[in-house]
């Protein structure tokens, strides 16, 4: 069975664009566009085995929901890269700050976004960034 992906952000166009690049690479994709829908997704039938998920959502702040994420019994297994358009910096000092498990700027090269997420899965429950 292949690796399952939830890609979470509020840009429906982010979501197509990830979403293909993902599923065109073998990739089980799902994806929500806030962080109040994914927990179908994330506490479902089959969670997925790896998360990207925007900074910026509406409810709430992507950093906030890894943090309560992380804290959680259920889920706190699953690998989180955090997504934003923000700087390397700025970002990379969030995703460490709330436990993410890598990030990547936006705009997203595309195999950059595939060797990300290649390297945490085979890695996955130890820390990575891009």
């Amino acid at each position: 069975m292949s690796k399952h992906v939830l890609v979470i952000d509020d840009n429906k166009l982010i979501l197509t664009i990830l979403s293909d690049i993902l599923a065109n690479a073998g990739y089980t994709v799902s994806t929500a566009e806030d962080v109040v829908y994914c927990n179908d997704i994330i506490y479902g039938y089959r969670p997925p085995d790896l998360i990207l998920m925007d900074i910026h959502l509406p409810f709430m702040s992507g950093n906030k929901k890894v943090r309560i994420m992380k804290r959680r019994p259920t889920g706190s297994d699953i690998p989180i890269i955090l997504i934003s358009s923000m700087g390397e910096n700025e970002l990379k000092a969030k995703a460490a700050d709330c436990g993410a498990d890598g990030y990547l700027v936006k705009p997203i090269n595309d195999q950059l976004l595939l060797t990300t997420v290649a390297r945490i899965l085979s890695n996955k429950g130890d820390t990575a960034s891009a």
